[in-house]
């Protein structure tokens, strides 16, 4: 009882704060995943649909690697930098990349502005729940979370009314920058000008960060010449489970990057950090099973039948990817970007190379092996470099 109570005392505001950042990122998943995108899926035409998820897969793609990966990295520096100009030169960076890209892709001339201008303005919202989490102000991302949801509510509401595309996300963005600029003050100067080192660091991250979400959107691109477009159906049917799972226990290394900083002892962390991860990966994977084929049976019935066979290999891939959130955060911390940049590459090229090569010959199941297979490699390599860093620590 004891040990419980002493247990309780030590870690009852980590899960608190980790409770509290999860739930608001499920409140983000919520807004866009859950309620945005199925109406606008009903809304426009399949054609402008399809359409509509290609800019989406590129608002992700920026906003993930730009501003999303400068709130990380001021999380791993902990030191008093400006990251204000930097910030502004990224937003404005992915405003003209995402209205080059619409417009190559025949997008209408307001819809490619309005677009672009949500990109902007997500590079702030993004960079903000960094800034937050790395102040402890995570109840600061639930709220600004919340308002996201209300901008989408509030914007479909509208596009019902005028059926202007972009007026939905305009909405979200703009309502919570307004609480951005409020709520916090990284729009303030006075701190400390960017060195060398520091960019260094960011665009290495954002290098990661763009390889991670290219992986996350390529699958469509390899699956759909090789097997055909019923294999694409069927396996985003049989991901979409893992997909809300792996969106939710995305914010996880964000308090763990807050919560690293309290602890000195590099090679006690790092040895509890691997340990921890075994049993949470087979508890995710055991709970994925089950979770999975209860999705396919509700959701995507018309696939369960082929869908059947993908569920154990997607559930692996699950559990690992858990596995390799947990220990990214030491990674961000204790490893040396350049050595994360090979890592990535090497994590990249398996996957290229074993998509193609085991869906060739094993069709879809292989495919969902390849992921699995590449993703173990990784977390291998995740492993080793921990390793070497408590052995330089000891």
């Amino acid at each position: 009882m004891k040990r419980i109570k002493l247990f309780y005392l030590k870690y009852h505001l980590f899960f608190r704060d980790l409770l509290i950042n999860t739930f608001s990122f499920f409140i983000y998943i919520f807004a866009q995943q859950l309620v945005f995108m199925p109406i606008m899926a009903k809304w426009l035409q399949p054609e402008e649909y399809a359409n509509f998820v290609i800019y989406i897969s590129l608002f992700s793609i920026l906003s993930n690697s730009l501003g999303n990966e400068l709130g990380i990295v001021s999380q791993v520096l902990d030191n008093h930098i400006d990251f204000n100009k930097l910030l502004h030169k990224i937003s404005f960076l992915s405003f003209f990349i995402s209205f080059i890209a619409l417009y190559l892709l025949h997008f209408q001339f307001f819809e490619i502005l309005g677009l672009s201008v949500c990109v902007f303005f997500s590079n702030y919202r993004l960079y903000a729940s960094g800034f937050f989490r790395k102040n402890s102000n995570f109840l600061k991302v639930f709220i600004l979370n919340i308002y996201y949801l209300i901008g989408i509510l509030i914007g479909l509401f509208c596009y019902y009314h005028f059926t202007v595309i972009w007026v939905p996300m305009i909405f979200a963005e703009l309502i919570s920058f307004i609480y951005v600029y409020k709520n916090s003050d990284i729009f303030d100067g006075g701190k400390a000008s960017l060195s060398r080192e520091t960019l260094r660091i960011f665009y290495s991250f954002s290098f990661i960060s763009f390889l991670n979400n290219l992986i996350t959107y390529l699958d469509k691109v390899i699956i759909y010449p090789i097997l055909g477009p019923l294999a694409v159906n069927v396996y985003y049917s049989t991901t979409t489970m893992s997909k809300i799972v792996n969106m939710v226990i995305n914010p996880l290394h964000g308090v763990l990057l807050t919560w690293i900083k309290k602890d000195s002892n590099t090679n006690n962390l790092i040895k509890k950090f691997i340990l921890a991860s075994i049993p949470i990966m087979i508890v995710s994977i055991l709970l994925s099973i089950p979770f999975t084929f209860l999705a396919m049976k509700i959701l995507y019935s018309q696939y369960l039948t082929q869908s059947i066979k993908l569920i154990l290999p997607v559930s692996l891939a699950l559990g690992v990817s858990v596995g390799i959130a947990f220990l990214k955060s030491l990674l961000l911390k204790f490893v040396d970007s350049n050595i994360l940049i090979k890592i990535y590459l090497l994590y990249f090229g398996i996957f290229i190379l074993l998509s193609l090569v085991l869906s060739h010959y094993f069709g879809l199941t292989g495919f969902c092996y390849s992921v699995f297979i590449s993703k173990c490699i990784l977390l291998l390599e995740f492993i080793v470099n921990l390793s070497k860093c408590k052995e330089v620590s000891s």
